[in-house]
């Protein structure tokens, strides 16, 4: 309940990050965690209880500013400029552990959409 704000952006460093701070990819490991819980204890309560805010972890990487329809990959400045700043700047960039996160928690959120009867989402 603490560590994601109502649009889905995670906490960190102390504060909720900016959009262009976003690390998309703890928005889907947080997803594959979920997922993983309900797998093993079947707790289809927790996912009703909080399914709002999931939904909105979910739907966050899928936000214009991330999404990249022709490439079909998400992209953004987080990572890029943690590694090198002075040479890659901040223009936004793909990277891998963001496509495997969101992809891995997308389909973990789509298992659980349909556990709590949100198959359109």
């Amino acid at each position: 309940e603490d560590l994601f704000d109502d649009r889905g952006m995670g906490f960190g460093e102390s504060r909720f990050y900016s959009l262009d701070e976003a690390e998309l990819d703890q928005n889907g490991e947080l997803l594959y965690a979920l997922w993983q819980y309900w797998v093993h204890s079947r707790d289809e309560a927790l996912l009703h209880e909080h399914w709002d805010r999931i939904k909105a972890v979910a739907g966050l990487p899928l936000r214009p500013e991330f999404w990249v329809e022709k490439a079909q990959m998400v992209q953004s400045t987080r990572d890029i400029r943690e590694r090198d700043y002075e040479r890659h700047g901040l223009e936004p960039g793909f990277d891998l552990g963001h496509q495997l996160w969101v992809t891995v928690g997308l389909a973990s959120a789509a298992d659980m959409a349909e556990a709590v009867g949100e198959n359109d989402t």
